[in-house]
């Protein structure tokens, strides 16, 4: 099993539109739908790294999310969540 990891090119790409100084400080004081925005926001870079490359029996590759991966950087992602501060 390889995990991909997304060069530093593909993570610009993946979030290249920033999200508003407001959404963030909403989302840091628990507001439900600037949570949902800067989830959505990371959806794609979390993807990128959660998955994963399979080697079937035919020798091609399957590339899939690891779903219990990608819940745990959600969570981990909210957890941080409160605590982010602008640098």
């Amino acid at each position: 099993m390889i995990f991909l990891r997304p060069n530093q090119e593909e993570v610009v790409a993946l979030t290249e539109q920033e999200l508003s100084k407001e959404t963030i400080e909403n989302a840091v004081a628990g507001d439900p739908q600037a949570i949902k925005k800067v989830l959505e926001h990371y959806a794609s870079y979390i993807d990128s790294l959660c998955t994963e490359e399979k080697e079937r029996p035919d020798r091609t590759v399957e590339k899939t999310i690891n779903e219990d991966m990608r819940q745990q950087v959600i969570c981990k992602l909210l957890e941080k969540l409160p605590n982010f501060k602008e640098s």
